[in-house]
């Protein structure tokens, strides 16, 4: 949670995220943060939050802080991590397949946006029938989008995280059919993340 939380800060007001994390921070970058930090309290009325999850989450817990807080958009990192109480003895694509489901229908219950990340099976990114854990996740979502590493070794699992590097962003699935392809650069230093250039123009 303070990782992601020092990230947000650090693209939002530029100081490295180094700099924050080791709080050598000078007059200026202090006093940058603190302004960045009361603004965000005033735009999103003290309604911008970032929870913890755990092995023992459940999408059952997701239901209740979206019923409780009234998000804008949810956003859930690992989401083929969450569990589902009626799951349990179930096989493991029939649990990532439940908590989909229950994403769904948190998007068209509370009329919001929901976005999840899941990973690759080993066959890597770039297409749909790669998505890890079950088919049902690229059939469920409207938009699907495969994020890889310039690089990367899908083959050998190394993969080597300079402070600047580029990723391709893929459009797999969009509304209407869409497809397309970007590269973007990652800049973990400043946290700035760039378009570099269009490989494939959205059709």
């Amino acid at each position: 949670v303070l990782q992601c939380a020092r990230r947000v800060l650090a693209m939002r007001t530029g100081v490295p995220a180094s700099m924050i994390r080791l709080g050598r921070l000078g007059a200026f970058a202090r006093k940058k943060i603190v302004a960045d930090i009361s603004e965000l309290d005033k735009k999103y009325d003290n309604s911008f939050y970032f929870f913890r999850g755990s092995l023992k989450s459940t999408v059952d817990d997701l239901v209740l802080r979206v019923q409780e807080l009234k998000p804008d958009a949810l956003y859930v990192d690992g989401a083929y991590m969450l569990r589902v109480r009626s799951a349990a003895g179930k096989a493991r694509w029939e649990r990532i397949a439940e908590a989909a489901e229950t994403l769904k229908m948190i998007a068209s219950d509370f009329n919001i946006p929901v976005i999840a990340t899941y990973q690759f099976n080993r066959k890597g990114p770039g297409s749909l029938a790669h998505i890890g854990g079950a088919d049902v996740i690229s059939q469920l979502a409207s938009i699907v989008i495969s994020i890889e590493t310039e690089g990367e070794s899908t083959d050998t699992g190394l993969i080597s995280w300079p402070a600047r590097q580029y990723k391709i962003f893929e459009l797999l699935k969009g509304r209407e059919g869409e497809r397309g392809k970007i590269r973007v650069c990652f800049d973990m230093q400043r946290m700035r993340l760039e378009q570099d250039s269009v490989i494939t123009e959205l059709d």
